[in-house]
């Protein structure tokens, strides 16, 4: 069980970490008054720091606001598009809107669609395809309309473990049936490996013509034709290595979160790693989230 993990701030890329360790600023739950623990970051146009916490959302300026969610339930998803924050929580989602006094008040895409929602049900991850805002669930994947005002859903018949956006396009893994992928508004495989089937997954990204897949466990996979094949890095040759979270930076490095080890810094094509853990900075070595600002 995950039993502490901070709010950390990187606040300049790596460099080599035997020369050079990057500024972290670090906030614990006595900082920002919530729950110990944080899920999703995202960033408004003004450039707050949003995070999803088991409190509500948290927003940061200079100084933490909390927002309590409005069930009183944990919020796992967050991501800013345009004037608003979306958020996915336990029995909802919706947006939350700054008025002109500075205050962000929440409005319920259910309710506002008369749309129910399965009882227990989480949103995990928000993306934006075109006008569409979509909602992912461990079972539903639910399109909202932002232009013809509009709601869909599409549940394709399993668990949904992770969605992942990728040139435009939708892609989803279901354990014990492989990647798949939405085509003309149902769904199509994309990937139906045995590889897939049996094995979790954190990130699927696109490298050139090359789509490759960050497993939690075992490293990184190359997909060509549904042929599934190992990519050697140097990330085989950590020990216990589990990945919760990645993200692609904006220098093309795979940024990696993990239970336990730190954060990771994999650059693909020279195979170098740098690691960011405890030793050298952390305070943590959990990382649930990995954010990049717009700086």
């Amino acid at each position: 069980m995950i039993k502490n993990f901070y709010f950390i701030f990187i606040i300049l890329p790596f460099s080599v970490l035997s020369q050079e360790i990057p500024p972290i600023q670090s906030f614990s739950p006595d900082d920002y008054k919530a729950d110990i623990q944080n899920w999703m970051i995202t960033q408004t146009n003004n450039n707050s720091i949003v995070v999803a916490n088991g409190s509500g959302i948290l927003i940061y300026n200079g100084s933490w606001t909390v927002y309590q969610s409005p069930n009183e339930t944990i919020v796992r998803s967050v991501r800013a598009i345009n004037n608003k924050i979306y958020s996915g929580m336990t029995e909802d989602f919706g947006y939350w809107q700054e008025s002109s006094n500075g205050i962000y008040t929440y409005s319920s895409i259910p309710n506002k669609f008369n749309f129910e929602v399965i009882e227990d049900e989480e949103f995990w991850d928000i993306h934006e395809l075109e006008n569409w805002i979509v909602f992912r669930s461990l079972s539903r994947i639910i399109f909202v309309d932002k232009v013809n005002d509009e709601i869909k859903v599409i549940k394709p018949g399993g668990a949904i473990s992770n969605s992942f956006e990728i040139n435009k396009s939708l892609y989803f893994h279901m354990p014990d049936q492989g990647i798949f992928t939405i085509k003309d508004g149902a769904v199509a495989p994309f990937s139906t490996n045995k590889f897939f089937r049996d094995n979790p997954f954190v990130e699927m990204f696109k490298i050139n013509d090359e789509y490759v897949v960050l497993t939690q466990n075992d490293g990184l996979f190359k997909i060509n034709n549904n042929i599934v094949s190992k990519w050697s890095s140097k990330l085989d040759n950590l020990d216990d290595l589990n990945i919760f979270s990645s993200q692609i930076s904006s220098d093309k490095n795979i940024l990696i979160g993990t239970v336990g080890s730190g954060l990771i810094k994999y650059n693909l094509f020279s195979d170098q790693l740098e690691i960011l853990n405890k030793n050298n900075g952390l305070i943590n070595n959990t990382v649930l989230s990995i954010f990049e600002d717009k700086n």
